[in-house]
């Protein structure tokens, strides 16, 4: 569904650039183009996770044969991928990047560290939703936000709107399709993640969904 806006938040470590891999080469396998921006990792490591995503060869492979794994990425998709790294970068520049590259999908990890001209923290990240949601309706985007959830996400399975750090209604209000990666310690120590859409309203999928978190590929199956 373009022109609608996806939310994927979750505590640290837990899952969030693994979804939006998973979303991104997902997407390059069907021949979408694809901008990722990031302001959060090293661009060098989400471009080496992205291969792993979309080769199926785990990180510490990746070296043994570049050739053929870039042979392998372009079949499935990497030439139409476009990254763009941000220090940490605004809306206005995320658009003149999609003027640029013209991309059907849009990956921003992560919309909290976006500057904004508000000062206050909750004010900026809610100013910020809106205006990735803008961007989507503007340019019909399949696009996806990549957000923290607060401290009441710890060790919780099923996130709710209101564990989003710095916001419990602008950035709900925001979106069209929330999607929070939960863990407690047992799916931690397993490789569980729980997938909850506490907000959907471009599906009728509300159930939680438990995926698992292959950590080698970074990746959600």
């Amino acid at each position: 569904f373009p022109s609608h806006d996806k939310i994927i938040y979750a505590r640290p470590d837990v899952g969030k650039t693994a979804a939006g891999l998973t979303v991104a080469a997902s997407a390059l396998r069907q021949g979408r183009r694809v901008l990722y921006c990031g302001n959060e990792d090293p661009m060098e490591d989400i471009v080496a996770r992205l291969i792993s995503n979309l080769t199926n060869i785990p990180h510490t492979k990746l070296s043994l044969d570049p050739g053929k794994v870039m042979e392998v990425a372009d079949a499935r998709g990497y030439q139409q991928l476009f990254f763009a790294e941000m220090y940490p970068g605004t809306v206005q520049e995320i658009e003149k990047y999609i003027r640029k590259v013209e991309p059907e999908v849009l990956i921003v990890d992560q919309m909290r560290n976006l500057d904004s001209s508000d000062t206050n923290r909750v004010l900026q990240l809610d100013a910020v939703a809106r205006n990735l949601r803008n961007l989507g309706k503007k340019y019909n985007l399949y696009n996806f936000s990549l957000t923290q959830a607060g401290d009441s996400a710890d060790n919780k399975l099923y996130l709710e709107m209101g564990d989003v750090d710095f916001s419990n209604t602008g950035v709900p209000g925001a979106a069209d399709c929330m999607i929070g990666v939960g863990a407690n310690r047992e799916f931690l120590a397993n490789g569980f993640r729980m997938l909850s859409f506490p907000k959907n309203k471009i599906g009728h999928t509300k159930e939680p969904v438990r995926v698992t978190l292959d950590s080698e590929r970074s990746k959600l199956i």
